[in-house]
C-alpha cells in the first residue's frame, strides 16, 4: 500500500490485511525521487479514456533527428501521397544528449505541435531509431531519460485521445531525414547586444511575428509551421492589428510582403529589422514612408550583429555583415 502525505515525502507501507493493522504494523521506507515520480505518474489512472469513433482519420507522422536539428512530416501516406506538412527546428547548442533521446524528443515535439490535428485520430508514427520504437512497444526500457520522454508522449496522446503506434522506417526512406539536417542562413537571429538596443528604444515587444522556437527573442511568437511553443502559425493568417507592440526580423526576401501586410492590417506600431543593401531594395522607400523613427544597429563588416545556425548551435557571424542593419519603427494606421 502506498500513502501520499501532502507537503511531505512519500513512503511505502507494507501490510497484510486491514488499514488499521497496516497502520500498527507497517514499515516506513523512504522513496527515492525517481520512484516518487513514477508513483505520481500513474495517478492519471484516476480518470478515464473516451471511446474513439470507428470512422476515423489514419494519419502518418514521420520523425527524425540529427545532432543539431529535428524534422517532422505529416501525411496520409508516407511515402506515397503528397505530404500535408513539414516541420523542423534546431536543438539548443549545448544539447549533448545521445541521439536516441533526441529521436524520441522529436516525436514528442511532433505530437505537441500537431496535437489538435491529431486529436481523436489513430496515428502511425515512423521513426528510424530502433531503440525508441522497441522501448515504446515494450512499455519502457532501462533508460530513465528515455522513459520520461515516452511518458510525456503518452500523456499528450491521452489528453488528446490520440491512438499512436510506432514503427521503424529506414533512414533512406524517411522523408523527415532531410528537414532534420537543414541549415539555413534565413534562420539567423540577432545577437543579445543588438536585441538589447532594440528593446531599450522600442520595447518591450509583445510578439515576434516571424521566428522559430529556437531563435525567438520574445516568449510569444508566430512560426512558419506548427511548433511546440508557437503562438500561431503563419503571420499572414494572424490578426496582427490586435497586437500591442509586435516585432519582426523577416528574411530579406520577405520584407516587402511583410510590409504590405502591415499596411493592409493598419498596424499602429511595429518594429521591423531590415538590411540596407546596395543597390537599395525596392521596398526601402516604402518602409521609409511609414517610418516614425529608425536606429542604425550595425555596419558592413560587423561580426557582432547576427548569430547563424550551425551544427554546434547558433554561432557568431564568422565573416561579417555584407550590409548595414537597421531597426525601423513604423506606423501604418
Amino acid at each position: 500500500m502506498i500513502l501520499v502525505v501532502p507537503g511531505a515525502k512519500m513512503y511505502t507501507k507494507v501490510a497484510n490485511n486491514s488499514l488499521s493493522k497496516a497502520m500498527r504494523n507497517s514499515k516506513l521506507v523512504e522513496m527515492s525521487d525517481d520512484l516518487l515520480r513514477e508513483v505520481q505518474y500513474w495517478r492519471f489512472l484516476e480518470g478515464y479514456v473516451p471511446w474513439r469513433k470507428e470512422c476515423h482519420k489514419n494519419l502518418v507522422l514521420a520523425s527524425d533527428s540529427s545532432l543539431y536539428a529535428y524534422g517532422l512530416v505529416l501525411g496520409d501516406s508516407i511515402p506515397g501521397q503528397e505530404n500535408q506538412g513539414v516541420i523542423s527546428d534546431y536543438w539548443e547548442g549545448d544539447d549533448s544528449r545521445p541521439i536516441h533521446l533526441k529521436e524520441a524528443h522529436a516525436v514528442l515535439n511532433g505530437v505537441n505541435a500537431l496535437s489538435n490535428e491529431l486529436q481523436n485520430c489513430r496515428v502511425r508514427i515512423m521513426v528510424d531509431n530502433q531503440s525508441v520504437v522497441q522501448s515504446w512497444n515494450n512499455g519502457g526500457c532501462k533508460s530513465l531519460e528515455l522513459n520520461d520522454i515516452l511518458k510525456s508522449i503518452f500523456m499528450v496522446c491521452l489528453e488528446k485521445n490520440i491512438d499512436p503506434s510506432l514503427s521503424r522506417i529506414s533512414t533512406l526512406n524517411n522523408p523527415a531525414d532531410m528537414p532534420s539536417r537543414r541549415l539555413s542562413n534565413m534562420d539567423a537571429m540577432l545577437q543579445p547586444g543588438i536585441w538589447a538596443i532594440i528593446e531599450h528604444n522600442f520595447g518591450p515587444h509583445s510578439v515576434d511575428l516571424m521566428s522559430l522556437d529556437s531563435n525567438s527573442l520574445v516568449d510569444r511568437h508566430f512560426t512558419p509551421s506548427p511548433l511546440p511553443k508557437s503562438s500561431g502559425v503563419d503571420v499572414f493568417s494572424q490578426k496582427i492589428e490586435t497586437e500591442t507592440n509586435p516585432y519582426v526580423f523577416p528574411p530579406f526576401c520577405m520584407v516587402l510582403p511583410v510590409t504590405r501586410y502591415l499596411v493592409e492590417r493598419k498596424v499602429q506600431r511595429c518594429t521591423i529589422v531590415v538590411a540596407e543593401r546596395c543597390p537599395l531594395d525596392p521596398w526601402w522607400p516604402v518602409l521609409n514612408t511609414y517610418s516614425v523613427s529608425k536606429i542604425f544597429l550595425a555596419g558592413i563588416g560587423s561580426k557582432e550583429a547576427l548569430l547563424y545556425p550551425s551544427k554546434r548551435g547558433f554561432i557568431k557571424d564568422q565573416y561579417g555583415l555584407k550590409f548595414n542593419l537597421w531597426a525601423f519603427r513604423v506606423s501604418m494606421s
